[in-house]
C-alpha cells in the first residue's frame, strides 16, 4: 500500500517558470516541509537547483522574474496572515526584504520601464494587489524591485473587482460592479481619463485575458447576451465584440497570445478534459511533437498545459499529467527539438496508479443533465464498492479530469469516490451556473443525492458503505447530506465547512467587498430570507443527523468560524451523537502546513476505515 504521506507531502516540482531569456527557471519546491523558491540552470545537466529563499516557518506562495538576474517573492505566514515580499538575485545573493503587507495580497504583473505617470528612475517594480488602506478593498502597490519603495499605482474607489495591465505594468484596464451590474473601464493611451466602454447585466461579464497586436482591442471570455462565455476580440473604443471561438458545451475561458508574433494562438476549455481551438499552425506543430516526443518515451496520452516561456518563445516549460499520474514538467527548446523532464510533481509515488477515472451524466430529478467524474480503485473493482462522495468547493468552481490527491489517496484504499458538478459550477455556461443560485442546502443537494442515487442503481457503491466529505463549501454540502438524507450516508466529513448560513452571512458583511451586492441574489439575504436559510442550515438540521461525523477546521479560519463549529459539534455531543473533531488553532481555511495536512488526512483514513470497512472489505470488517 501507498503510505499516506506520499498523497499529501509537499511536491518537490511547482509553479516552474523560466527567466526572461531561457536557461534559467525557477520554481517551488519543499525543504524541510515547506515550500521554497529554487532556481536552477538549465544549461548544466546535473544541475538540481540552487535554494534562494529561506524560512522554516513561512512558504513561499507566488513568485516572478522581474530580470533574467532578479526575482520577487511572496512569503505567506499561516499563523498572522501576513505577507512579506521579498526579492533575491537569480545565484541567491542580494536577498532583502521589500514589504510586509498585513492583509491578503498577491502579485498581479512585473514592469520594466518608466511609467508616464511616475517619476521613477526606470527601475523594475512588481504590483501588488492588497487592501493597504482599507480592509476588502485591494489598491494596486507598485514596489521597487531593489529599494522596495511602495507607491499607489492606483487606489480602489471601492467598486474595482479587478485590475488589468499592460506589457509595461500600466493600469490599463478594471472591471467593477455597481450593484448587481458590472461594467468594463478602459484609460486610452498617454490619457489619465478613464471610460467606460460597457456595462453589463446581472450574471454578464466579459473578463479581459490580454491585449491584442492594438492597444485600443483587447481578448475576452464574455457571455454577454449568451449562455456560454466565447473567446471574443473587443474594441475598447466602440465597446463591439466579434466572436474568435465558442464551444457548445462549455464556457472558454482561457487563451494564449503570442507577444513576440502579435496573433492568438489557441484557445483553451474543459469538457471532461482540458481540450484546446488552435489557430496557430506552428503552436499546432510543437504541442503534437511533444506530445509524440513523450508518447515515444511511455507517457502515455497525456494532458498538456503550457507553463512558462523565454520572452523569444522559443523555449517552452510544460506540465503533462494524467489523472492517475500527477506528472512531470519538461523543458522544451524548439530551436533544437530537444525535450528534456524538469523533474516530476512527486517522484515517490508510482508514474502510474492503479486508479480509473471516468466522465459521467447523472440526470437530476428536474430533468437537468449533471456532469461528473466516477473514480474507481483499478479496472476490475466495479461492483458494491464502499464508496465516498466528495463535493467540490466553491460553491463556483468545478471538478476536473486531472490529478487530485485526495481523490486517488481515497481510491488507493479502495474506494471509489464520486465527484459532481453539481448545478451552480462553473464551466458550464450561464445557466446552469444561475440554477444554483439560493439553492444552498435545496436543489444543489439533490444533485448530491441524485448522484448517490444513480451510483446505487448502477451497481457500483455498496448501500451500506456510503460516506461524503467536502470542504469548505464541500463541507457544507457533506453536513446538510447527513442531515437532509440520512438513510443514505454511512458517515460524514467536514472540513472547513458552513453550519450555519444565517450567522455566516450576517458577519462582517463587508468583507464582500464590491461583490456584496451580488451576494443576496446569488446566496440569500439574512433577513428576508431566514426561513429558506435556516431550512438550509445544518445547525437547525441537527436532530436529523445519525451517523457519525467527523470535523475539522483551523483556528484562524476566516471564511468559514471555527466558534460556529466548535458549537456545532458541541450541539452534535449534546445530542448523544458520534462526532470526531480537530481543531488546530495556527490554521487558516484549509490546513496548510504539511505536517497538519498529514495529520488530517490519517485521522480521515482511520474514521473512514471504522466506519465503511477498509477497501474492498465485507461490511461485517468495519472495526
Amino acid at each position: 500500500m501507498i503510505p499516506l504521506e506520499a498523497f499529501f507531502r509537499r511536491p518537490a516540482a511547482g509553479a516552474v517558470a523560466l527567466a526572461p531569456s531561457g536557461g534559467s527557471i525557477a520554481f517551488l519546491k519543499s525543504h524541510r516541509s515547506r515550500m521554497r523558491l529554487w532556481i536552477r540552470d538549465l544549461s548544466a545537466a546535473k544541475d538540481a537547483g540552487r535554494l534562494v529563499s529561506g524560512s522554516d516557518d513561512r512558504d513561499v506562495s507566488d513568485f516572478r522574474w522581474v530580470t533574467d538576474d532578479r526575482l520577487v517573492y511572496m512569503h505567506h505566514d499561516v499563523g498572522s496572515a501576513q505577507n512579506s515580499l521579498c526579492a533575491v538575485n537569480r545565484d541567491g545573493t542580494n536577498r532583502r526584504l521589500l514589504s510586509h503587507f498585513a492583509g491578503p495580497s498577491s502579485l498581479l504583473s512585473v514592469g520594466t520601464g518608466r511609467l508616464e505617470e511616475s517619476s521613477d528612475t526606470g527601475e523594475p517594480f512588481v504590483l501588488v494587489q492588497t487592501d493597504l488602506r482599507r480592509s476588502h478593498v485591494s489598491d494596486l502597490c507598485r514596489v521597487g524591485a531593489e529599494s522596495g519603495t511602495i507607491t499607489i499605482a492606483a487606489r480602489n474607489p471601492g467598486f474595482v473587482r479587478q485590475w488589468f495591465t499592460d506589457s509595461a505594468g500600466k493600469v490599463t484596464l478594471v472591471v467593477g460592479t455597481r450593484g448587481p451590474r458590472a461594467f468594463l473601464l478602459w484609460r486610452p493611451p498617454k490619457t489619465d481619463q478613464w471610460q467606460q466602454v460597457e456595462e453589463y447585466g446581472f450574471g454578464e461579464i466579459a473578463r479581459p485575458l490580454f491585449f491584442g497586436k492594438e492597444s485600443r482591442t483587447v481578448f475576452v471570455s464574455s457571455n454577454a447576451g449568451r449562455d456560454k462565455a466565447c473567446l471574443c476580440r473587443l474594441d475598447l473604443e466602440t465597446g463591439r465584440e466579434e466572436v474568435v471561438f465558442e464551444h457548445p458545451e462549455v464556457d472558454v475561458e482561457q487563451a494564449s497570445y503570442s507577444r513576440r508574433r502579435e496573433l492568438l494562438e489557441f484557445a483553451m476549455y474543459e469538457t471532461d478534459r482540458a481540450c484546446y481551438r488552435f489557430f496557430d499552425d506552428e503552436v499546432k506543430e510543437r504541442f503534437v511533437r511533444i506530445q509524440k516526443s513523450l508518447q515515444d518515451s511511455e507517457v502515455k496520452n497525456p494532458e498538456l498545459r503550457l507553463c512558462s516561456r523565454s520572452d523569444d518563445e522559443s523555449q517552452w516549460v510544460v506540465h503533462a499529467g494524467r489523472p492517475n499520474w500527477r506528472g512531470a514538467y519538461y523543458h522544451v527548446d524548439h530551436g533544437t527539438g530537444a525535450l528534456r523532464e524538469i523533474g516530476k510533481v512527486s517522484p515517490w509515488l508510482p508514474d502510474v496508479l492503479d486508479s480509473v477515472t471516468e466522465p459521467i451524466r447523472v440526470r437530476g430529478r428536474d430533468g437537468l443533465s449533471i456532469p461528473g467524474y466516477l473514480t474507481l480503485p483499478d479496472t476490475e473493482k466495479r461492483h458494491s464498492l464502499p464508496m465516498v462522495v466528495v463535493p467540490h468547493g466553491g460553491p463556483w468552481s468545478r471538478d476536473s479530469s486531472g490529478f487530485n490527491p485526495e481523490v486517488e489517496f481515497l481510491a488507493s484504499r479502495g474506494y471509489a469516490v464520486l465527484r459532481l458538478n453539481y448545478r451552480g459550477s462553473r464551466g458550464y455556461g450561464r445557466r446552469f451556473l444561475e440554477a444554483g443560485y439560493r439553492q444552498w442546502g435545496l436543489a444543489i443537494q439533490d444533485d448530491i443525492t441524485d448522484g448517490v442515487l444513480w451510483a446505487l442503481q448502477e451497481g457500483v457503491a455498496d448501500p451500506s458503505r456510503v460516506a461524503i466529505f467536502g470542504c469548505s463549501f464541500g463541507g457544507y454540502i457533506a453536513l446538510c447530506g447527513l442531515a437532509k438524507t440520512p438513510e443514505i450516508f454511512s458517515c460524514g466529513v467536514s472540513y472547513a465547512g458552513i453550519s450555519n448560513l444565517l450567522t455566516w452571512l450576517g458577519k462582517e458583511p463587508e468583507r464582500w467587498g464590491p461583490y456584496g451586492a451580488l451576494v443576496p441574489r446569488m446566496i440569500g439575504d439574512p433577513v428576508r430570507d431566514e426561513t429558506r436559510l435556516r431550512a438550509g442550515s445544518p445547525s437547525y438540521l441537527a436532530d436529523r443527523i445519525k451517523a457519525p461525523v467527523f470535523i475539522a477546521h483551523g483556528g484562524l479560519d476566516r471564511r468559514t468560524s471555527m466558534d460556529e463549529a466548535m458549537k456545532f459539534v458541541e450541539m452534535l455531543r449534546t445530542k448523544g451523537r458520534r462526532v470526531t473533531y480537530l481543531f488546530i488553532d495556527g490554521e487558516g481555511h484549509g490546513f496548510q502546513r504539511e505536517e497538519n495536512r498529514i495529520h488530517f488526512y490519517s485521522q480521515l483514513e482511520e474514521f473512514l476505515g471504522e466506519h465503511l470497512g477498509k477497501g474492498d472489505a465485507s461490511p461485517d470488517s468495519r472495526e
